[in-house]
């Protein structure tokens, strides 16, 4: 995988350390919204590179990528967040009872 691929996505993971700090310590709703949003851009972001990466690279690098994307499959906290980041971009539909 290019350095290039790799100093983006350990960038993006220091804005999403960032992100958790600022909304740790936001005073208000809106200010704790953008750090969640922020936060849920930069771990997608993170994962989006890596992918790309991987895919450009192939070979060992793409099976690496393909045991990753496997063992997040599974796991509760990956699902969690893909979610929030779901709906932060697209939204979700209120339900009226």
């Amino acid at each position: 995988m290019k350095r290039r691929v790799i100093g983006t996505a350990k960038y993006m993971l220091s804005e999403a350390r960032a992100s958790l700090e600022q909304f740790r310590t936001a005073d208000t709703l809106a200010e704790k919204r953008r750090a969640w949003s922020h936060f849920l851009y930069s771990a997608d972001a993170i994962r989006e590179k890596l992918k790309a990466g991987s895919q450009d690279a192939g070979g060992s690098t793409a099976g690496w990528w393909g045991k990753v994307t496997h063992e997040l499959k599974g796991d509760q906290v990956f699902a969690y967040i893909q979610a929030a980041r779901n709906s932060d971009y697209h939204g979700v539909e209120e339900v009226a009872g």
